[in-house]
């Protein structure tokens, strides 16, 4: 059997190995929008919703293909409130055993905006605070700073850190327990859509 385009013997279907590999895409990658955060520079997207990552990462999981990828290498240009990708991914396409480098480009438009957790701090908003007192304050303190930490506030008898997040509070005190005094309350501060809203807090002494 020969390639239906150039003669030569076929190898994959009816076409020969340079044909075949012409005529098939190692993978696709298209244009899209990337939404970033003005603040943190947060991305955001519908599965994994907003996230810390950067814009190779993203174009990575935008990438579609089935054939085995066994390199890959990413160029982006800045432009205006545009990123000019250039990708290149190295692997195979089945059932062929040679080896494909192929080159794609993409247009990234930019939106800004603030995240939930940006707009979260900027109105002040905290779902947990740790009341740190006593004479190992200090300690206490580096043990549990963390990305979740708002903001923490030098009073006279020690430190209150406000969280954005309860579940960032609740994995510290598991923690402590063991060593030190952890007492939590919780106090309702509101109401949204029918649902009641609390706050949670932590004395540790």
């Amino acid at each position: 059997m020969f390639c239906i385009k150039c003669g030569k013997p076929a190898v994959a279907g009816n076409f020969c190995e340079s044909c075949f590999l012409e005529r098939n895409a190692l993978f696709e990658i298209k244009n899209f929008r990337l939404t970033v955060c003005s603040v943190c520079g947060s991305h955001y997207n519908f599965e994994k919703g907003w996230h810390k990552s950067s814009a190779e990462n993203e174009i990575l999981w935008r990438v579609k293909t089935k054939n085995r990828v066994t390199g890959q290498k990413i160029t982006l240009r800045h432009v205006g409130n545009k990123l000019l990708a250039t990708v290149q991914m190295t692997g195979f396409i089945s059932p062929l055993k040679k080896m494909k480098t192929e080159t794609v480009s993409a247009e990234i438009v930019l939106r800004k905006q603030k995240c939930d957790n940006c707009i979260k701090i900027s109105g002040g908003y905290y779902e947990a605070m740790f009341q740190i007192r006593g004479m190992k304050k200090e300690e206490i303190l580096k043990m549990i700073k963390n990305e979740g930490v708002l903001s923490v506030e030098n009073i006279d008898n020690g430190y209150n850190v406000k969280f954005i997040k309860k579940q960032d509070a609740k994995r510290i005190p598991k923690n402590l327990k063991d060593i030190y005094n952890v007492k939590g309350t919780f106090k309702l501060v509101g109401e949204k859509k029918g649902k009641r809203l609390y706050r949670s807090f932590y004395s540790i002494s």
